[in-house]
This record gives structure tokens, sequence and C-alpha cells, in this order.
């Protein structure tokens, strides 16, 4: 079981002590880091050296002690490193939520894009067929007469689909637009 610390309330737990894994019991926090004994037990080794390197500069400034030193050390270490990781979360959420919506803009054009054009073509179809009802097969082969379709809905027919891709092609690039976040 890994050992976290919160990083708001400074409290050390195991994630199954919580009634929400991911959240520090105590204060319900998301915001977490690893704390397991060897990774402690490293730290510390760390943070010894660096207090031993600090105590060797404090014997060159003169007023402060050796035990003053070690602790300023160890806290802008565990600062630092504290904010660094929160930073780097708050950032690769932002950037993951960025990301999501992006996408999530450019499928909604594609979708609204084939959407209109499904629709428009349909009834575009339904039009055409109008105007081929019109359409006598016998005086046709017959005679080559009433072989065209109605005008009014072939024309129609035609104005749809132009309408269609034009709306089609306006929607879809809106939403595009709408992607560059």
């Amino acid at each position: 079981m890994t050992a976290k610390k919160c990083t708001e309330c400074e409290t050390k737990y195991e994630d199954a002590e919580s009634s929400n894994p991911g959240h520090c019991p105590n204060c319900d926090s998301m915001y977490w880091a690893l704390e397991s004994m060897e990774v402690s037990q490293s730290i510390a080794s760390k943070k010894a050296r660096i207090g031993d390197v600090r105590s060797d500069f404090s014997i060159y400034t003169p007023g402060k002690s050796e035990q003053s030193t070690e602790r300023n050390a160890e806290q802008v270490v565990e600062i630092s490193d504290t904010d660094r990781l929160i930073a780097a979360q708050n950032k690769n959420t932002q950037d993951l939520i960025r990301a999501q919506n992006r996408t999530t803009h450019a499928v909604r054009a594609f979708v609204r894009f084939l959407f209109i054009q499904l629709s428009g073509l349909t009834l575009v179809y339904f039009t055409w067929n109008l105007s081929a009802m019109s359409i006598d097969p016998n005086e046709c082969a017959r005679y080559g007469d009433k072989c065209e379709g109605n005008l009014f809905f072939q024309v129609l027919a035609i104005v749809i689909w132009i309408g269609t891709v034009i709306f089609s092609s306006r929607a879809g690039w809106s939403e595009l637009e709408k992607s560059d976040v």
C-alpha cells in the first residue's frame, strides 16, 4: 500500500484508510504527494546532506546558527517540491481540458456537417423523385415525348442541394473555429 501526504493539511495516510480513495481522510483534499518509507529515508538523507552543506556555509555567514540553517534548507526543499508538484498537476489538468475541448468541437463539427448533409440530401432525393413522377415511360418510349421531369421540382432540388452544401459548410467551420481554444 502506498503512503501519501496531504499537501493541504500535512496529514500522512495510506489510501486504504480513507473512505473516498484518492482523497485525504482528514480534510477530503485531492492533492497529495507520495510518502513511503524508502522515499522518506532517501529524502531525509538528502536533506541531511543539504543541511551539512548549508552548515558549511553558515561558517561564512555570521549571526546564523547551524540548526536554523538546516531547518530553513529543509523547508525550502519541501515547499518548492510541493509547489512544483501542484503547479504541474494544475498545468497538466488544464492542458487535458483544453485538448478535450478541441477534440469535442472538432468531432461536433464533423457530426454537424454530416447530419446537415444527410438531411439536406434526403430532401433533395425526395424532391427530385417528385419531379421524376411527371415522366410518362410509355410516351417517352413510344414517341420520345414527356421524358423530362417537372422543371419546378428539379430547380427546387438543385436550390436545396446548394443551400445544404453552404449551410453545412458554415456550420462545420463555425464549430471548428470553436475548437481552436
